[in-house]
């Protein structure tokens, strides 16, 4: 009798996983985030204006410090569920994972959720965006977060943020074109719902 342990061991996590309520979802389960409505949310609580305002049901962090806790409420509305590692109450308990650039990366790329994309040429709303700024001490660090939202009547990537409020403004009004902005990156949903061409 030949063994299938790959079965076995799925079947075992599984049953495992399912008695936790909130916990690491890995390869067993696959968490699918909604491009549509990641964008959807974007645009609708950018805070750009009065008619975009921004979700009151969360806490803003200030002018420089509320872009990922913004890209992770797109995607909490897209179908990234909050865990005892990834959530924010709505006022100020939250987690490093929902609130810093790095954290959250680690956060969904680890926990294969999303996978890091170098190059915009597959990029598509509902992505999200996260930049590497040039400090004067000549040090580089990511800090940075926004999500992709649509394109320009050229073709480039749009894109919606906190912290200095945005709503469907061109990627390139930033980079490659302010110069303390060395480097981007993208995180791309393994599990898409929706597939924008």
């Amino acid at each position: 009798m030949k063994l299938d342990l790959d079965k076995n061991v799925k079947k075992g996590a599984k049953e495992f996983y399912g008695i936790i309520k909130y916990g690491i979802r890995d390869g067993f389960f696959k968490v699918q985030i909604d491009r549509r409505v990641a964008v959807e949310y974007a645009l609708s609580h950018c805070g750009e204006s009065d008619d975009h305002p921004m979700n009151p049901n969360f806490y803003y962090f200030g002018d420089s410090e509320d872009c990922t806790n913004f890209v992770a409420q797109c995607w909490n509305a897209a179908g990234l569920s909050a865990a005892y590692d990834f959530y924010c109450d709505g006022r100020y308990t939250n987690t490093y994972s929902w609130i810093n650039v790095d954290d959250f990366m680690d956060y969904v790329v680890l926990r294969q959720i999303a996978r890091v994309e170098w190059s915009s040429t597959t990029i598509k709303p509902g992505d999200i965006v996260q930049f590497c700024y040039e400090l004067t001490d000549g040090s580089q660090v990511w800090q940075h977060s926004a999500i992709i939202t649509g394109y320009d009547s050229n073709g480039g990537l749009c894109y919606a943020g906190h912290s200095d409020p945005r709503c469907n403004w061109p990627l390139s009004a930033i980079y490659p074109n302010k110069t303390n902005i060395t480097e981007i990156r993208f995180l791309v949903p393994l599990y898409p719902t929706i597939n924008w061409c």
